[in-house]
């Protein structure tokens, strides 16, 4: 199974569009990105760029897309 650590946003979305799904590094559970978002943070009102992305139960979870390449790796199985 290849693994490609995350680098940028854009590169996110392109692994994204060619079919990678994503683990978190910490857990090992896999993901899907649905897309990006924008998300309103609640300390000061700001705005920022998110993913939106769901587990394989359908739960849908978000997170700034600096969180998200930190904390996941893009996965291909090949088989």
């Amino acid at each position: 199974m290849e693994e490609i650590e995350l680098t940028s946003t854009v590169q996110i979305l392109i692994l994204r569009n060619k079919g990678y799904k994503f683990k978190h590094i910490k857990t090992g559970n896999i993901y899907i990105l649905n897309t990006k978002i924008k998300s309103k943070n609640p300390m000061n009102g700001e705005w920022y760029d998110a993913f939106l992305y769901i587990n394989d139960k359908r739960q849908k979870f978000c997170r700034s897309c600096e969180s998200f390449a930190l904390n996941f790796k893009a996965i291909k199985d090949d088989s």
